[in-house]
């Protein structure tokens, strides 16, 4: 899965970057229109 907690921090500053390499497939799925009535 794309989403989850793989380290959280309390209290502390900074950002996080996720670097994936994307070939044709993972393109396309990533692309796909969603539609999600439960969004926050």
């Amino acid at each position: 899965t794309y989403i989850g907690n793989y380290f959280t921090s309390l209290e502390m500053v900074g950002a996080t970057l996720t670097v994936m390499a994307l070939d044709a497939e993972l393109k396309r799925l990533l692309d796909v229109d969603v539609d999600c009535p439960a969004r926050l």
